[in-house]
């Protein structure tokens, strides 16, 4: 692996480059981190939306315990992969 900034060898597990100083960041890893919180997000909001729906469903056919624990879950599982991520 080599400095993006002097262009010197440097190990592959190093945080700075022991030449210039220059923070060595390993794009790839940061970038699967950003795209694994992107969809972490996502999978976040969009099936306690279903959920939600679903509910509401289940509501409009008379199945009010099912429909309100529907809802009640969902919001509740929103909640807690907002804290979570």
């Amino acid at each position: 692996m080599f400095c993006r900034t002097c262009g010197k060898e440097i190990v592959a597990t190093a945080v700075i480059c022991p030449h210039c100083g220059t923070p060595v960041k390993d794009e790839a890893a940061a970038g699967l981190s950003s795209g694994l919180r992107t969809a972490g997000w996502a999978c976040a909001f969009l099936f306690p939306i279903v959920g939600i729906i679903i509910g509401i469903i289940a509501l409009t056919k008379k199945d009010v315990g099912s429909g309100i624990a529907m809802i009640l879950v969902s919001v509740v599982m929103m909640g807690v992969w907002a804290v979570i991520l």
